[in-house]
């Protein structure tokens, strides 16, 4: 399975990158959300897995760009908030904590 990560967080996308190889996983990271939506749009993924608060174009801009697109690579959001509510793509969606940067050793 072929994924990318776009996280500007280095230390966290480390951590999930080698979590995700220790996994058996290929995983392609990116820290800036214009190249890693460039990337997700020229390449084969089988997952997306895109930080919502992103530097610059944030998480939901090329979440929208990439549907516009007629991508169809399934997108795990990741927000540090505890509630976000967006709305993108058409529909409302409700973020909840999916992780918690207290529980992942970031050695």
């Amino acid at each position: 399975m072929r994924i990318i990560l776009i996280e500007d967080d280095r230390k966290l996308a480390a951590v999930t990158k080698k979590g995700l190889e220790e996994e058996h996983y290929a995983v392609d990271v990116f820290h800036e959300g214009e190249k890693g939506a460039y990337w997700a749009a020229v390449n084969d993924y089988d997952l997306i897995i895109l930080d919502i608060m992103l530097p610059g174009k944030d998480g939901i801009e090329i979440c929208n760009e990439i549907r516009r697109k007629k991508i169809l690579t399934p997108i795990l959001m990741l927000t540090a908030k505890t509630r976000f509510s967006i709305r993108f793509a058409g529909m409302l969606f409700l973020f909840i904590v999916i992780f918690s940067l207290a529980r992942m050793a970031l050695t």
